[in-house]
């Protein structure tokens, strides 16, 4: 019995472990592809989308909150299409402007919508700059 208890305990383990691992790539996958996504707009147009928070592309964009995966709307106005497992996360993108060296950190941050990961957070983070576009 005690060898049963044991083997047990080791396959939870090994699930548990492959199972975290899976979600965290997961995670790198949307943070990768926020910033992808951003960085790809350009100094130009991330330093108007900071001017002008009014405009419709802003309040779809909303940078600096959290936004939960199922809600990422395309330029169609259709949702974004994530696989299931993807819509257990939510992603704030923030752009901070430094215009005396004409650059932008655009931070993304995922996070679990509920505390499965072991890790509470992935962050990236990229500088975009006016010389680079």
């Amino acid at each position: 019995m005690a060898g049963l208890i044991y083997l047990f305990m080791v396959y939870r383990s090994s699930h548990q472990g492959t199972l975290d691992s899976y979600r965290e790539t997961i995670a790198y996958c949307l943070a990768t592809e926020g910033l992808e996504w951003v960085a790809g707009l350009g100094y130009e147009n991330l330093v108007a989308l900071l001017q002008n928070p009014g405009t419709s592309f802003f309040q779809r964009f909303r940078p600096g909150e959290f936004v939960d995966i199922r809600d990422v709307i395309l330029d169609n106005g259709r949702p974004l299409p994530y696989p299931e497992d993807y819509r257990l996360f939510k992603r704030k993108i923030d752009l901070k402007h430094d215009p005396n060296r004409q650059i932008i950190l655009v931070e993304v941050t995922v996070t679990p919508i509920d505390s499965f990961l072991r890790r509470e957070s992935v962050v990236l983070a990229r500088i975009v700059g006016r010389e680079y576009d």
